[in-house]
């Protein structure tokens, strides 16, 4: 029995337990990145191939489905716009419907209801619609993260922070003014510093080794970011990675069973939900583990965003049943996924 097969039947048997969390400090989970990590020597949360530049990465894209169309908003969207109004003062109703019904384009239209749905509201709205107007069609267009070319300079900044640049990618996608602050440099809400004389990419870097500064206060930040971490960051009460007053909680895999996640994940992102995945790999190329994010699905296909060489790459059910994951995140192993506690 390998090192692998060992690491799968404690993964298997974990699993089993109903109920575990992987919030830190679980022995249980720690035990489990302890053992994945054995023979990394230095390698650990590191991709074990990276491109030689972003053409590479651009090359080796295959084309996501947009979570913001302009003729269709993004899954679950449109029902968030309407809660997030019912929710506002009059006043602030009144404003947020002013500033939908006078936009005329429709793809501005559909991020000013991307970002009412996010939460956006008030003057952080006016001031979010306001920087909107003033951006050309196609930088417009480059709020959408994951477009085939954008997505690309989103590489995660050294070997240990591809789970902060997951979060913070997944509160792009769930954020649109946050998406604005790092594609422009200019944040509506008015609380982040000004960055306009960076670039997206660098922006990127900085706001995932600040995460990695969040996430691992007690974690050895070369260990990566623990699950449970992430899952903080996903359910932040304030500035939430993932859809706004939602619960997200890591679940293991079992290797025994992996269908039942898989149908798990395919539930979730049908109702507008992005899922982290960890991943791993032993005795073989790619050893230790690393952090993806599931953005979207067409059929029984999903679509993963792969920190560690920018750009977005397919993931079939069979290739997560069969534990090979080595085109959409190059690593085998599915370990856990975090799920909407809905």
């Amino acid at each position: 029995m390998t090192l692998l097969d060992i690491a799968k039947e404690l993964q298997s048997l974990l699993a089993r337990l109903q109920g575990i969390s992987l919030r830190p400090p679980d022995e249980a989970a720690r035990a489990l990145i302890r053992l994945l990590g054995t023979a990394a020597r230095g390698a650990l949360f590191k991709p074990d191939r990276q491109p030689e530049d972003v053409e590479l990465a651009a090359a080796e894209w295959r084309k996501a489905p947009q979570p913001w169309e302009a003729a269709e908003l993004g899954l679950g969207t449109s029902q968030r716009a309407q809660q997030a109004l019912d929710a506002m003062s009059p006043a602030e109703r009144v404003e947020a419907e002013r500033l939908v019904e006078e936009e005329s384009d429709p793809e501005r239209k559909a991020w000013i209801l991307a970002a009412i749905g996010s939460g956006l509201s008030g003057t952080a709205l006016v001031a979010y619609a306001r920087q909107l107007a003033s951006l050309n069609l196609e930088q417009v267009r480059a709020l959408d993260p994951i477009r085939e070319d954008n997505a690309c300079q989103f590489v995660q900044p050294d070997g240990a922070t591809c789970g902060s640049s997951v979060i913070v990618m997944s509160r792009m996608l769930n954020d649109p003014a946050y998406a604005m602050y790092i594609q422009t440099g200019i944040d509506p809400r008015g609380v982040l510093p000004d960055a306009t004389g960076t670039s997206p990419g660098k922006r990127f870097g900085d706001a995932a080794l600040a995460m990695h500064d969040e996430t691992n206060r007690w974690w050895p930040k070369f260990l990566g970011t623990l699950p449970g971490a992430v899952d903080d960051q996903m359910s932040h009460p304030d500035h939430p990675a993932g859809v706004p007053g939602t619960t997200y909680r890591s679940r293991l895999v079992d290797p025994k069973a992996p269908e039942v996640t898989y149908d798990a994940i395919l539930d979730a992102v049908s109702r507008g939900h992005i899922i982290p995945l960890y991943c791993y790999g032993i005795n073989q190329p790619g050893t230790g583990a690393h952090v993806a994010l599931i953005v979207g699905a067409c059929g029984d296909t999903v679509t993963v965003y792969d920190p560690g060489r920018g750009g977005t790459f397919s993931m079939t059910r069979d290739e997560f049943n069969r534990g090979d994951l080595r085109g959409p995140t190059t690593w085998t192993t599915p370990l856990s996924v975090g799920l909407p506690e809905e």
